[in-house]
């Protein structure tokens, strides 16, 4: 259990990390180091698919990925730009 945990947080902060390399992010105001963040999330995302094919079956790991990807990278902007129009 501890396992999938771990591997939840780190897809997700891959996924953030993948997110923040993309010049129409707004969490920041200026963008971070395009590599940082396409080497930090892309290896975030490897170990945390790993992690879950080691735990589960490869069918239900790779689904649990692919949502938990979905929903970071669909509501992550979303949030981001109603904080951005609340704070201006």
């Amino acid at each position: 259990m501890i396992t999938i945990w771990t591997a939840g947080i780190l897809g997700a902060g891959g996924a953030l990390m993948l997110y923040m390399a993309s010049p129409a992010q707004q969490l920041r105001k200026k963008r971070p180091a395009f590599r940082l963040c396409m080497i930090s999330g892309s290896t975030l995302l490897c170990v945390s698919l790993l992690m879950l094919l080691a735990s589960e079956g490869s069918g239900t790991a790779v689904s649990e990925f692919l949502t938990l990807i979905m929903i970071v990278w669909s509501l992550v902007p979303l949030a981001a730009a109603v904080w951005r129009r609340r704070m201006s």
